[in-house]
């Protein structure tokens, strides 16, 4: 009988550092293609100072709020990466208890416990006041 060769695992390789040299002289090269969805599916209109996340597990993206150049919004929108199919979760989040319409914030999200949190809000200078400036569970 002949001798058997064992190779190792590419990960292996990997871990030791063999591929260092070579991928130190790779250029970087970005592949952007437009994801285009559905022309019969409803989307999200334009608008600028929204938050998304992304839940890496269902690869879902998460849409919130944002200013739509006449007012703030709290519409919550999802987007099915593999479907490329958008889904309007609830148009006003406020009405059922959630985040009030905002602009410049930021979320994010823990997809094991599959909770998304909202943090912050822009408020111009001319609308801020003590009750709008509270920390709440709605603002």
């Amino acid at each position: 009988m002949g001798r058997e060769l064992k190779t190792p695992a590419l990960d292996d390789l990997g871990k030791r550092g063999l591929f260092n040299t070579f991928i130190g002289e790779q250029e970087y090269r970005p592949v952007w293609r437009p994801i285009q969805p559905c022309k019969t599916d409803v989307q999200p209109g334009m608008r600028g100072g929204h938050q998304m996340c992304m839940d890496p597990y269902t690869e879902t993206i998460y849409l919130f709020g944002g200013w739509d150049g006449n007012q703030d919004l709290s519409d919550l929108w999802t987007y099915h990466v593999p479907t490329h199919k958008w889904t309007l979760i609830m148009r006003d989040t406020e009405v059922e208890g959630g985040p009030s319409a905002r602009s410049c914030h930021k979320v994010c999200i823990d997809p094991d416990r599959r909770q998304i949190f909202t943090l912050g809000r822009y408020l111009d200078m001319l609308c801020r006041t003590p009750g709008n400036l509270k920390v709440g569970a709605n603002s």
